[in-house]
């Protein structure tokens, strides 16, 4: 998720079900600069159901008192079910191929959580380049490509 910088201290994650009932909800804590965060659900979240969308949104509370100032982005999410032939490309593969094929195979989630991870663990190593090419491949993706990983654990729920 990318955060702009700015001076709202909080964040909401809401995710729906495809019914429009709410799956998980918490608030966070925002890092003190902008850029890329990453929000997991917690292990304890009951799994998403494979095939189906759910909606997410992501609010930046700039407003406390009026949520209607509320800076928000929303989406749709999807597990996929992978083939016998991509789980074994996944399962043989090195990290940066890993992520490599996950675009490939469209499932861009994974793809930027797996580079994400590397540029993280990695964050001189000149190879991982892939990073900011594999977000400038998406035109959306592109206006954030350039922008830190902040935090590079994923932020914890305040609830």
């Amino acid at each position: 998720m990318y955060v702009p910088s700015t001076s709202a201290t909080e964040a909401e994650f809401l995710l729906r079900d495809p019914n429009g009932d709410y799956e998980y909800r918490a608030r966070y804590t925002l890092p003190k600069t902008g850029g890329i965060i990453k929000v997991e659900l917690p292990d304890s979240q009951t799994p998403l159901d494979v095939g189906k969308d759910y909606e997410w949104m992501f609010a930046i509370i700039c407003d406390a008192d009026s949520r209607d100032r509320d800076i928000v982005d929303v989406g749709t999410i999807k597990l996929t079910e992978l083939s016998p032939t991509q789980k074994s490309q996944l399962d043989q593969a090195e990290p940066l191929k890993r992520a490599e094929l996950y675009a490939e195979y469209g499932i861009w989630h994974d793809a930027v959580a797996t580079l994400a991870t590397l540029q993280c663990s990695n964050p001189n190593n000149q190879s991982l380049a892939t990073w900011t090419q594999l977000l400038q491949s998406e035109p959306i993706l592109d206006l954030i490509a350039t922008q830190p990983l902040i935090e590079c654990g994923t932020l914890k729920a305040n609830n």
